[in-house]
């Protein structure tokens, strides 16, 4: 008749650091496994989360330095088992070990509001261009384990840093491409950073810069036109379009916009004024033209 061994299987546990109240970071979890025959020893050991057949449990080698004992650190409340396999091939597993408040995981992670120019203001639409101010508040965050413990962002301004961890709302007024990022931590000390809420704003209007005139051209109705090459300019939104008239009254935003263009022909003598439009409605200041 052949015997199995019976072993004793037992786990110790030991607290993780950083631990706020009842909660922790991690466990550790120490398994130490002695069979009752001296003929045996124990040469592989397990540790799973919820109860495994013994035909899907992976084993690890125990090192002749670390004798029976073995240490896991554990990040997720659960119900844990240890199993130790002797060199007759028998397994062994510890009674249920119940493992509670380990909170190791990210908070959930704040949010920013957005509105233009003020808190009662339109709500902006991230990643668009604005000609207004911007007012940014964030929302606190919250944790279901260990509890929320702070929520702040952090701001870039054309990459660099412009606002650093603060809590307190902002309006943002000159012009540029920010990146907002929500900071949330809970009392475990896990964090977790919110992706980028870009913000974009452009106040400026654009510029024209007047080149040569070219040499006079007559045309078959006998009067005389020169060209000139134009360029127009804006850092924020980009240029949208050009309006030309022989009239100095300004256009508005709803006039209707030609698409620019480089090389521009006037007839000489008369006088044209010329205004350019960026992409979010900001109109250039008038440039006079008269060509010689």
């Amino acid at each position: 008749e052949i015997y199995k061994a019976t072993a004793t299987v037992k786990v110790s546990l030991v607290r993780g650091e950083n631990s706020t109240g009842s909660w922790i970071d991690s466990v550790e979890l120490i398994g130490t496994g002695q069979v009752s025959s001296s003929t045996l020893q124990i040469v592989e050991y397990s540790f799973a989360k919820e109860e495994v057949p013994e035909e899907n449990l992976i084993f690890t080698s125990i090192t002749p330095t670390s004798s029976t004992q073995q240490k896991t650190i554990v990040t997720e409340s659960g119900t844990y088992y240890f199993y130790v396999k002797d060199n007759n091939g028998d397994i062994h597993r510890s009674n249920k070990v119940e493992i509670f408040d380990i909170d190791s995981s990210g908070p959930i992670v704040g949010t920013l509001i957005a509105k233009k120019n003020t808190s009662t203001g339109e709500t902006y639409t991230y990643d668009t261009w604005t000609s207004t101010n911007v007012y940014i508040e964030k929302v606190n965050g919250s944790d279901p384990e260990s509890g929320h413990k702070r929520t702040s962002y952090t701001v870039k301004k054309d990459n660099i840093l412009y606002y650093d961890d603060i809590e307190e709302p902002k309006i943002l007024t000159e012009d540029g491409v920010y990146a907002a990022y929500v900071i949330t931590t809970d009392n475990m000390g896990n964090q977790s950073i919110s992706d980028a809420y870009v913000i974009r704003i452009d106040k400026t209007p654009p510029t024209i810069t007047l080149g040569q005139w070219s040499e006079p051209i007559q045309t078959s109705d006998g009067k005389i036109h020169r060209t000139i090459k134009i360029t127009y300019t804006d850092k924020g939104s980009g240029i949208k379009g050009r309006y030309i008239s022989t009239s100095s009254t300004p256009p508005t935003a709803s006039s209707s916009w030609e698409d620019v263009g480089t090389d521009v022909t006037f007839e000489s003598g008369k006088t044209y004024y010329l205004w350019a439009i960026d992409n979010i409605g900001n109109i250039s200041a008038m440039t006079t033209i008269k060509a010689p």
